[in-house]
């Protein structure tokens, strides 16, 4: 992009395209002038910074924009820009009435004068992708300043269930399940001396493993590879970071917090950007992607949502490999080389617990039908 353009190549530019030598000095102010024409002034933008947040309120309606500035008590300076809040009212709806009670939370660098971050919620709607709640731009990713995050959107996201991938919610939402992200979690597992790509493997089983059965092989193998990372790994709750332990009240089996992943890629070229182009930078991207997303479902005819339906169709083919035998009213044995699960349709339980965790129907349930 333009901005990435390195001053030499650009002063050779010049002196090739209109025969004018100038120093590398100038070329970089000239360059840093055009850049703040065309994205707006870093300094000058934290002066309006309340009349855009009053601005983004009228146009939107039932939005939350929270701006925290610091105050000098001995009032010897003016006010400073802290940090800034920003959850619209469509993304929120939008979140309340057709998502997953599954948050992300995450955070990214900005290039902003006072540096910072900005921290990211998001969801995952009825097609699985991603769905963006919330954004705030803080100084850095400590627990007050994630606790100030949580508590700006707790109200209007009122729930029993939320699940997040990120500790710091335990402050706001202590009734919440947390998950640890796998990646990294096992940064941490590395940090702690326990490396190798032995290590790495049986972790991952121990993770994905759906069946207690599956995770207590997978850990008994680390025991005997290396007691202390099996010791370690005993200290934390599995609840946090294994399938088999997770509940099936968010209906979703993510180990590693790919969504925030995403979004922060999404949104990857707005942190070079002054805070108010940046802000305005993400509201158009979300403006754009809800435009994308509501145009196709209304011209899509799908009784089931495409990725899903990919999900099953390959469940489908797998489940030709498996016998089903009927136990009673709603209840299935059905047998798959040398493992037997017990599917009850009257429960929506299968032995698996794939059903169960992810809501999508499994190949046991299917080889029932």
């Amino acid at each position: 992009s333009e901005k990435d353009w390195r001053i030499k190549s650009l002063t050779d530019t010049i002196l090739r395209e209109t025969q004018v030598g100038i120093s590398l000095t100038k070329t970089y102010r000239a360059k840093r002038y055009a850049v703040q024409k065309i994205g707006g002034d870093y300094y000058e933008q934290y002066c309006r910074i309340q009349d855009y947040a009053h601005t983004l309120l009228h146009v939107n309606p039932r939005s939350s924009v929270v701006v925290k500035c610091f105050v000098d008590p001995a009032r010897t300076i003016n006010p400073r820009f802290e940090r800034m809040y920003v959850s619209f009212g469509a993304q929120v709806k939008g979140f309340l009435a057709g998502c997953r009670p599954f948050i992300g939370l995450d955070g990214i660098h900005v290039k902003l004068p006072n540096g910072g971050q900005i921290l990211t919620a998001q969801g995952k709607d009825a097609n699985n992708n991603l769905f963006p709640i919330a954004f705030a731009l803080v100084e850095a990713e400590i627990s007050n300043r994630g606790h100030g995050f949580w508590s700006c959107w707790y109200d209007p996201l009122a729930m029993e269930s939320i699940v997040g991938l990120k500790d710091g919610v335990k402050i706001v939402l202590p009734q919440a399940e947390h998950r640890y992200c796998l990646r990294h979690f096992y940064a941490n597992f590395s940090a702690a001396g326990f490396k190798g790509p032995l290590l790495k493997q049986l972790m991952d089983r121990a993770a994905y493993a759906y069946k207690e059965y599956d995770f207590q092989q997978a850990m008994d193998k680390i025991k005997k590879v290396n007691a202390k990372a099996w010791k370690w790994l005993c200290d934390i709750d599995s609840k946090h970071w294994s399938k088999h332990k997770f509940s099936p009240n968010a209906k979703t089996d993510l180990v590693v917090n790919n969504i925030s992943e995403s979004y922060n890629a999404w949104i990857l070229e707005a942190r070079e950007e002054p805070i108010c182009t940046m802000v305005e930078h993400i509201r158009t991207k979300l403006m754009e992607s809800s435009s994308i997303k509501r145009d196709g479902a209304e011209n899509d005819t799908w009784a089931i949502a495409p990725n899903y339906k990919k999900r099953l169709e390959l469940e489908k083919k797998n489940a030709s490999y498996c016998r089903v035998v009927c136990a009673g009213r709603g209840i299935w044995q059905v047998t798959c080389g040398d493992s037997q699960y017990v599917v009850d349709l009257n429960n929506r339980m299968c032995g698996c617990y794939k059903w169960d965790v992810t809501g999508v129907p499994c190949l046991h349930l299917l080889m029932r039908g």
